[in-house]
């Protein structure tokens, strides 16, 4: 992996669960990548789809900021 990595996580995520974020977190710190995380501790597997009852509209709308505020770094 070359490219930095912008994770969103979903506290409530019973597919990937905390332990297994922070793992992957762990595992990308001691390879030496370059990722940012952000945690929604309200938020289950796919909170970002609008189609799945998971969906956790705040959480979607900060992701869109965030990542639109990532690419706008990183993409130039």
């Amino acid at each position: 992996m070359q490219a930095p990595l912008l994770l969103f996580w979903g506290g409530r995520d019973q597919h990937v669960p905390p332990a297994d974020a922070r793992a992957t977190a762990d595992a990308l710190r001691a390879a030496g990548k370059s990722f940012i995380e952000v945690s929604f501790s309200e938020a289950g597997h796919g909170f970002f789809c609008e189609d799945r009852g998971s969906y956790e509209p705040e959480a979607a709308r900060m992701s869109w900021l965030l990542l639109l505020e990532f690419f706008g770094h990183r993409l130039r």
